[in-house]
C-alpha cells in the first residue's frame, strides 16, 4: 500500500474511531456505525490490523460487503451514505422523541 494512502486511511480511521466511542456515550451519535467505519479504514491502512479483520469471521464478511462497494459508482456512493444519515438521524430524532415522552408521561401523572 503507499504511502498516501495510509496519510489518508490511518487518521481517518483514527478519526472515525473516536467519533464511535463517543457515540457509545452519547446516543444520538450512530457510534457503531463510525465504529464499523472506523475497522474498515483502519484495516486498509494497517497491515496488522486489516490481517486480524480478516481472520475474523463477522469482520470479514463486513470487509467483504465493504470491498464489494468499491464497484458503486460515485453517485450510488453518495446515495448509499445519504440514506444512511438519514436513518441515523430519524433513529435518533425517534429516540430523542421516546426520551420526551416518557418524561412528560412521568411529570403529568404526578
Amino acid at each position: 500500500m503507499s504511502i498516501s494512502r495510509k496519510i489518508i486511511y490511518l487518521p481517518l480511521g483514527i478519526l472515525f474511531l473516536v467519533l464511535g466511542l463517543v457515540g457509545l456515550i452519547i446516543p444520538i451519535v450512530p457510534g457503531i456505525l463510525f465504529l464499523l467505519g472506523a475497522v474498515y479504514l483502519l484495516s486498509r491502512g494497517s497491515g496488522r490490523i486489516g490481517n486480524m479483520v480478516r481472520k475474523h469471521p463477522d469482520l470479514k464478511r463486513l470487509d467483504s460487503k465493504m470491498t464489494r462497494m468499491k464497484n458503486l459508482s460515485g453517485f450510488e456512493r453518495l446515495q448509499l451514505v445519504t440514506l444512511m444519515a438519514i436513518n441515523a438521524i430519524a433513529g435518533a430524532l425517534h429516540k430523542v422523541w421516546l426520551g420526551m415522552r416518557r418524561l412528560i408521561l412521568r411529570f403529568s401523572a404526578r
